[in-house]
């Protein structure tokens, strides 16, 4: 029998909780790299939209709008709720530091992230809407 089984929705969220790993690539389109010599990969873990914790933090995004009442949307609101979304469907990082330092991998440090380098944001994004990118375990260069 062909077509769609609605029991197998639960393994498309499945591989999206788990995420999938992005090769980082600089503002100019080069992939970034970490160590002596600079041959690891920076990477970060990403769960897609059609993840439980993606569809979470929408869901706690739209109730505290409408919570406040929020009715116009400016293009900074809209960027930074992109940004709150992405941010918290990062699962874990390699290779990111602040000053020389590793940077910790928090929702907050995250949103520090995205917010000074969008093009990482973009990226992200771009690796969230690629479902099939969740089916495969290589990373994404």
């Amino acid at each position: 029998m062909s077509g769609f089984d609605l029991s197998t929705v639960g393994d498309v969220t499945e591989r999206e909780d788990a995420g999938q790993v992005v090769h980082l690539r600089d503002a100019s389109g080069e992939p970034l790299f970490t160590g002596e010599p600079q041959t690891q990969p920076v990477t970060i873990t990403v769960a897609g939209t059609y993840s439980t914790r993606f569809r979470r933090a929408q869901d706690q995004l739209q109730q505290r709008m409408l919570k406040k009442r929020q009715r116009d949307l400016t293009p900074e609101l809209i960027t930074a709720n992109r940004t709150e979304l992405v941010a918290a469907a990062i699962l874990e990082w390699q290779g990111i530091s602040d000053k020389g330092q590793p940077l910790p991998c928090t929702k907050e440090n995250a949103i520090r992230l995205l917010t000074a380098a969008p093009w990482i944001r973009e990226q992200l994004e771009e690796a969230q809407q690629d479902h099939a990118g969740f089916t495969k375990p290589a990373s994404r260069s």
